[in-house]
C-alpha cells in the first residue's frame, strides 16, 4: 500500500505554499528472526507452536518424534510483541511502540484456523497515554494490564469476539490468576500482602479475602498455580508453597530454598511432578514436588557463556511438550531441551535469523550486515524483489560494528571463544567471494575503529575513556597492518570523528564541555588545533558527523546541527528532539530512528531553528540501520531492523505553488497546544465572501483530512468589523475527526480557504 504525504511548509506573510511529496511503498520483507524473551511469548499446542516475536506472530511445527521445530509461517505486525493468548481457533497479541507522541499499543485479533494463511480478523489502537500489557484470560474473559506512565493501573476485561470493553477494575501492580474465577492482586500496602477478588460476575468483581504471606521466611516474589490446592511464589531465595484449600486463609506448606539466590522475576513451569525455575544469570533447576512437604532439586543446568539475557521479566517463558522443554531467549533463538525423570539436557536451539545490530552497508548489490551472535551476514539484493542471503563472515561472534572503506571491509567484532575484540579486514572488490586480509586483536576497553575519509589506507582506534588516546594503523599493506601512531589525548573524551582531516572530540570531564579540533593526523604529527569552550550545555551530550553537519546530541535539550564553514568555524542551523545515533540524510531529507519509528525532516531549504518532522514510518521492531540504494532510476531503502530487513520502494518531489499575497487575510487559533477544544479564527476582505466558498479544513502531519468546516458566499455566522472592509469568523473544533472520533496528539495544520486563495497555520494537540 502506498502512502502520500503532503508536507506544507509555513512562511510569514506573504504566503508561499512549499510542499514535499513522499511516496514510498513496502516491497518485501526478509531475514525474519526472534526475541523471544519476555512473559508469555510462547504458546504450544502440539502439532504446533504460536510464538510472538519482536517482528510478530511466528508459527512452528514440532516433529512428533524429536520435538524439533520447524517455522512454517509469520505474520509481521506493528511495533515489538508483547505477549500472546490463543482461545479457539484465534490467537491475541499485545505490541507496543515507544514512540514518544507518535507512539501506539495495538491489540491484534488473528485468526489461525488456516496456519498456511493467518489473518488479521479485528485490531484496536490506543493512544500514546498508556500501554497494553500481559494479556491473559480470566474467567473465560480476554484481559490485559493498563500501564499508565510506567504504572498498572487498571485489569481490562475485554469481550473476545469484538475486542469491546466489558469492564474495569483498579489496580496498582500485576494479577495473578489462581484459577477460573479467582485472581490476586497486591493490596498496595506491602509486597507480601494480598487481595483476592473472585471475577465470576464481571458487574459485580468482588472482594473475597486478604491474604497474609508473612508467615514465610522468604518474601516478595509472584504468586503461581500449581494446582487446586496449592500454589507457589518465586522468590528471590527460593519458593514457599502454600496450601489454598481453604481459599480465604492460605497455610504455608514449606519454604525451598532453590540452588541460588539471585532473581527469579516470578516464574516457573510445572511438569508432572516437577517445576522448573530459572534463575536470572545462572540457569534453571528442576524441582521434584511429589511430596510438596519435602521438595528437592534434581538438576541444574547452567546457562552457557555466550547466552544473553535467557530470563523474562515476570514468568519463566519455558514451556513444555511431551518429554521436552522450550525456552525463549533474547537474541539465540528457542532452547529445546529434553527433560525426563527431573533431568535436564540441552538438546539445540533454533534461530531463524540472529538480531541485527547497529550497522549495515551496501556495496556493488550486497548489503553486509552485523549480527549479535552471528557474524556478518551478506545478502544478494541485485533483486530487490527477492532478496537472498548470499553467505556469512566471522560465524558465532557478535559484530559490534561494520564499516565500508576503499573495498575493504571491517569488522569490529568480539571473539567469544578469547573474550577479546578483534578487527577482521576483507577485500570485498568482488563481493561474492570476499577475501580475509588481516585478523588483529584489539586490545583495551572503552573504544571504537574510525576512519579518515582522506586516507583510504589508514584506520583509527579511538581510546575514549581510561587513558584516552587515538592509535593509527597503516594497512599499506593490508595483510600486516603496522601502528604508526599511538598519540595520547589530554583529557577523557566522548568518542571522535574526522572531517577533512581534522580530528574532533567532545571534553567529558567538566560539566561545560569543550570542543577539541586536531590537525595533523594525516603526516602522524598530530596538534591541537582549535578548543570552542563550553560547547556542551551540561554533562550527557555527544558530537557526531553527518554528511556535512556537526551534531551536538543531548539527553535534556533538542540536539543541535551545526554547519562547517571552514574546519575551526561551527555554525549553528537547526535543532530537532531526540536524534538517534543512527540517523541518515538523503534526497535532503534527514531520516531519524527512534525505536521502531523513522522520522522524516525536510532539509531542502536550509532550515534554521526548531525542526517538526513532515512524516514518519513505523517498523515491526527495533531500528538497527538504513541503506539507501538506487536500481534501474529506481529508488529504494532497506530498513534494517533487530527482526527483520524490510525493503522499500520510495520517490521524493519538491513542490511549489505560485505566491499567494494575502495581506489582506489572517488565521489563528487560541488556545494552542490544544487540550481539550481550540476556536479557530480568521478574517478575510468582505467583498470575497460574498461569492466565494469558504472552508476551514485540518489535516494531520500527513496530509490526510481529519475535519471540515465550510460555508456558502454571505452565509458565515461572522460579522463586519465596524469601519472596516474585514469580515470575522471563527470555528470550533474538539479534537474530533468527522467520524467523531479523538484523534491522536500530534502536530495538526489547519488551512482557510477562499476560492483560489489560502493560508495555512500549524496547531498541536496535548491531552
Amino acid at each position: 500500500m502506498k502512502h502520500k504525504i503532503l508536507f506544507l511548509i509555513i512562511i510569514l506573510l506573504p504566503l508561499y505554499l512549499n510542499a514535499i511529496e513522499f511516496n514510498y511503498e513496502k516491497i518485501n520483507e526478509f531475514a525474519i528472526g526472534g526475541n523471544y524473551d519476555g512473559d508469555g511469548k510462547i504458546i504450544v499446542e502440539f502439532p504446533y507452536m504460536y510464538v510472538v516475536s519482536r517482528y510478530g506472530l511466528e508459527i512452528m511445527n514440532i516433529d512428533l518424534e524429536t520435538g524439533n521445530l520447524q517455522r512454517i509461517n509469520t505474520l509481521g505486525l506493528n511495533g515489538m510483541g508483547d505477549t500472546i493468548v490463543k482461545k479457539n481457533n484465534f490467537v491475541y497479541i499485545a505490541t507496543w511502540m515507544d514512540t514518544e507522541q507518535i507512539g501506539t499499543t495495538d491489540l491484534y485479533k488473528i485468526d489461525v484456523s488456516d496456519l498456511e494463511n493467518p489473518q488479521i480478523t479485528d485490531s484496536i489502537t490506543m493512544d500514546n497515554s498508556f500501554r497494553i500489557a500481559y494479556l491473559n484470560l480470566y474467567n473465560d474473559h480476554l484481559i490485559y494490564h493498563k500501564k499508565e506512565e510506567g504504572y498498572f493501573t487498571q485489569l481490562v476485561f475485554l469481550n473476545d469476539e469484538t475486542l469491546e470493553e466489558i469492564t474495569t477494575f483498579p489496580i496498582n501492580y500485576l494479577t495473578k490468576p489462581i484459577n477460573d474465577t479467582l485472581f490476586v492482586a497486591y493490596d498496595g500496602l506491602s509486597w507480601d500482602t494480598f487481595n483476592l477478588y473472585d471475577c465470576s460476575d464481571l458487574d459485580d468483581i468482588t472482594l473475597i479475602a486478604n491474604i497474609d504471606l508473612t508467615a514465610s521466611a522468604i518474601g516478595g516474589g509472584f504468586i503461581q498455580q500449581i494446582d487446586e490446592n496449592t500454589i507457589g511464589r518465586a522468590a528471590n531465595e527460593g519458593i514457599p508453597f502454600w496450601d489454598i484449600s481453604d481459599i480465604e486463609n492460605w497455610d504455608l506448606i514449606t519454604d525451598f530454598y532453590t540452588a541460588t539466590s539471585c532473581t527469579k522475576f516470578g516464574g516457573f513451569t510445572k511438569v508432572s511432578d516437577y517445576i522448573i525455575v530459572p534463575q536470572q544469570i545462572w540457569g534453571i533447576e528442576a524441582i521434584n514436588i511429589s511430596d510438596i512437604q519435602n521438595p528437592y532439586s534434581t538438576c541444574f543446568w547452567e546457562f552457557p557463556e555466550d547466552l544473553l539475557y535467557p530470563f523474562s521479566i515476570i514468568t519463566s517463558n519455558i514451556v513444555h511438550w511431551n518429554n521436552y522443554l522450550y525456552l525463549g531467549t533474547y537474541d539465540k533463538g528457542i532452547y529445546k531441551f529434553s527433560f525426563i525423570d527431573g533431568i535436564i539436557e540441552y538438546e539445540n536451539y533454533y534461530i531463524n535469523h540472529p538480531r541485527n545490530h547497529g550497522s549495515s552497508k551496501i556495496y556493488n548489490n550486497y548489503m553486509f550486515t552485523s549480527t549479535t551472535t552471528d557474524g556478518v551476514y551478506v545478502y544478494d539484493i541485485s533483486n530487490v524483489d527477492n532478496s537472498e542471503l548470499a553467505y556469512t563472515l566471522i560465524d558465532s561472534c557478535r559484530i559490534r560494528k561494520l564499516e565500508i572503506n576503499s573495498e575493504r571491509l571491517f569488522t569490529y567484532y568480539y571473539d567469544r571463544d578469547t573474550h577479546l575484540d578483534r578487527l577482521g579486514i576483507f577485500n570485498i572488490s568482488n563481493p561474492v567471494n570476499p577475501q580475509l586480509l588481516s585478523d588483529i586483536l584489539i586490545p583495551g576497553i572503552n573504544k571504537s575503529v574510525i576512519f579518515n575519509e582522506n586516507e583510504p589506507d589508514a584506520f583509527y582506534i579511538h581510546y575514549y575513556f581510561d587513558s584516552p588516546k587515538i592509535v593509527k594503523y597503516d594497512i599499506t599493506e593490508p595483510t600486516d597492518p603496522q601502528i604508526v601512531l599511538e598519540y595520547s589525548l589530554p583529557v577523557e573524551s566522548g568518542l571522535g570523528f574526522f572531517h577533512e582531516g581534522y580530528f574532533y572530540f567532545l571534553d567529558n570531564a567538566q560539566s561545560y564541555q569543550d570542543l577539541y579540533i586536531y590537525s595533523g593526523f594525516e603526516d602522524n604529527e598530530p596538534e591541537l588545533a582549535y578548543i570552542i569552550n563550553n560547547f556542551g550545555p551540561a554533562y550527557y551530550i555527544f558530537v557526531k558527523k553527518l554528511d556535512n553537519y556537526l551534531i551536538e546530541g543531548s539527553h535534556t535539550a533538542p540536539d543541535k546541527f551545526y554547519e562547517f564553514e571552514n574546519p575551526v568555524n561551527i555554525v549553528e542551523k537547526f535543532t530537532i528532539d531526540n536524534l538517534s545515533w543512527g540517523s541518515y540524510i538523503n534526497d535532503n531529507i534527514l531520516f531519524s530512528p527512534y525505536m521502531s519509528t523513522v522520522r522524516l525532516y525536510d532539509l531542502s531549504d536550509d532550515p534554521t531553528g526548531q525542526l517538526t518532522y513532515f512524516d514518519y514510518f513505523n517498523g515491526y521492531s527495533s531500528y538497527s540501520s538504513l541503506n539507501f540504494f538506487s536500481q534501474n532510476d529506481q529508488k529504494y531503502f532497506f530498513y534494517v531492523q533487530e527482526e527483520c530487513i524490510s525493503t522499500y520502494e520510495y520517490t521524493i518531489n519538491a513542490i511549489s505553488e505560485e505566491e499567494i499575497n494575502l495581506m489582506d487575510f489572517s488565521l489563528t487559533n487560541y488556545p494552542n497546544p490544544i487540550s481539550s477544544t481550540t476556536i479557530i479564527s480568521y478574517s478575510i476582505p468582505n467583498y470575497i465572501n460574498s461569492h466565494n466558498t469558504i472552508k476551514v479544513e485540518i489535516y494531520n502531519i500527513k496530509g490526510q483530512l481529519v475535519k471540515q468546516f465550510s460555508s456558502i458566499g454571505g452565509s458565515t455566522s461572522g460579522g463586519i468589523i465596524p469601519n472596516s472592509k474585514l469580515l470575522i469568523n471563527e470555528v470550533v473544533w474538539d479534537g474530533k475527526d468527522e467520524n467523531g472520533k479523538q484523534v491522536p496528539n500530534g502536530i495538526y495544520l489547519y488551512k482557510l480557504s477562499i476560492g483560489k486563495d489560502k493560508i495555512v497555520r500549524k496547531m498541536v494537540l496535548l491531552r
